[in-house]
């Protein structure tokens, strides 16, 4: 009977040291989206792009989520367009000059931060599903 106590003991530790399924909070551009749009520049209605930042903001999170749950290359397809409305956001943020020196912090943590987690992702998954290069053009043959 020791052993079988012995036994069970060993499977309970290696259940408890299996890793925990993926959750969309383990993906980092995720984690790195809530924290920034939790910054107070997402919250300040005094510029006229306020609401479209807002927008942008929310299908950021929906297309980190759709991206998520998708497979191949919609994966890539979605998580493009996330990263597509965080340069919307930099570009909207950045035509203000009152809203770059009020939001620094904002442009600061978009620009070094999220928008490089995007790129490190991507170019992550280019990697590890041999996505096929881009290929030039064959030239034409000439015969005279």
């Amino acid at each position: 009977m020791p052993e079988l106590a012995v036994k069970n003991e060993l499977i309970s530790q290696k259940a408890s040291e299996t890793p925990s399924p993926l959750t969309l909070q383990s993906l980092a551009c995720y984690r790195l989206s809530l924290e920034c749009f939790s910054l107070p520049f997402f919250f300040d209605e005094g510029f006229s792009f306020s609401k479209r930042c807002v927008d942008l903001r929310r299908e950021v999170l929906e297309a980190l989520g759709a991206g998520f749950f998708s497979y191949g290359q919609l994966k890539v397809v979605w998580y493009q367009r996330a990263r597509s409305c965080v340069g919307a956001i930099v570009g909207l943020l950045q035509s203000d000059p009152a809203a770059i020196e009020k939001h620094q912090d904002t442009l600061f943590f978009l620009e070094k931060k999220l928008l490089p987690a995007f790129s490190s992702l991507l170019k992550k998954m280019e990697r590890s599903r041999n996505f096929p290069k881009a290929k030039h053009e064959p030239r034409p043959t000439r015969y005279f």
